[in-house]
């Protein structure tokens, strides 16, 4: 029930009146003038075939090892 409420346009409206600027989840909800634009945000091309690859993250884990964790006090 209570995410039933949270998910209302007037529920998610609470937030922009208290100064939360988030997109809202619900598309008849308005977004507050001071929301971040999505077209105006540039995201990175994620290429989940490879970085979900058992190989990749073996590797990426042992260049952490190497170069942050040896960082350790």
């Amino acid at each position: 029930m209570f995410y039933d409420l949270a998910l209302t346009p007037e529920a998610q409206k609470i937030g922009a009146a208290n100064n939360s600027f988030k997109i809202p989840s619900n598309v008849n909800a308005a977004t507050p003038e001071a929301a971040p634009h999505l077209a105006d945000i540039t995201l990175i091309d994620y290429d989940f075939a490879l970085y979900r690859s058992l190989e990749e993250r073996t590797r990426l884990l042992e260049r952490w090892g190497a170069d942050i964790g040896s960082l350790e006090p």
